[in-house]
């Protein structure tokens, strides 16, 4: 359940094969975790948590220049880039990520007030949240006061309480994660079709509701 490969084993690997490790830091960004270390690229989609109010999109690409590949691909990048942003994007996506810090502190705090809650209520079978992880040790990139992140999911003990609870949150958008706004959404719902197989290997059911806290009020 929202799992991530070993970073460490990972990187050992693209040295002895010699590929390039591309890590996606968009919901467990620099804030929380540093992979730099670890990868050739790191990849970010800016449209979600960094800038959060749905009027901008855009991503980004930071190249290790420790990284053994980094110049083929420092000149792979320059040969293919284009200067297509236009200045009003530009302008609108530093402006919504001034606060970025400050809306993660606040997102990691939204979380552990949701999680004390669904782990205290006995309709829930289980929370699965990296801060309650037995392999939290593990996390070798974690920032020390990053926090663990506005992604979680839980699990009812039963189909039938899962299902009203989800009809009856219209608070939250679904099932896009958009940084500024709460979401939920059902895993079994989205990845039902056709892939009976990877459902049963991801141990999914439908008892499980996947969310992305964001800036609400605290309770």
């Amino acid at each position: 359940m929202l799992a991530c490969p070993d970073l460490k084993r990972t990187r050992k690997l693209a040295d002895t094969y010699d590929f390039s490790m591309v890590v996606d830091e968009t919901i467990a960004h620099a804030v929380k975790f540093y992979f730099l270390p670890f990868a050739d690229v790191v990849i970010s989609n800016l449209t979600k948590i960094f800038s959060g109010e749905c009027n901008v999109m855009g991503g980004g690409a930071i190249l290790n220049p420790e990284g053994r590949h980094y110049q083929g691909l420092k000149r792979a990048f320059d040969a293919s880039h284009e200067d297509n942003h236009r200045a009003r994007d530009v302008m609108f996506m530093g402006r919504n990520s001034r606060n970025f810090v400050v809306q993660i502190q606040r997102i990691n705090e939204n979380v552990k007030v949701i999680c004390e809650i669904l782990r205290a209520h006995p309709l829930v079978k289980e929370v699965y949240y990296r801060k309650y992880s037995p392999t939290r040790r593990m996390m070798v990139t974690a920032a020390p006061t990053g926090g663990y992140g506005g992604l979680l999911l839980f699990t009812f003990q039963q189909k039938e309480h899962a299902i009203p609870f989800f009809r009856s949150d219209r608070d939250c958008e679904r099932p896009e994660s958009r940084g500024q706004l709460p979401l939920d959404f059902a895993l079994y719902m989205c990845f039902s079709h056709n892939l009976g197989s990877w459902i049963g290997w991801r141990r999914l059911e439908c008892r499980q509701i996947c969310c992305a806290l964001a800036l609400e009020s605290r309770m």
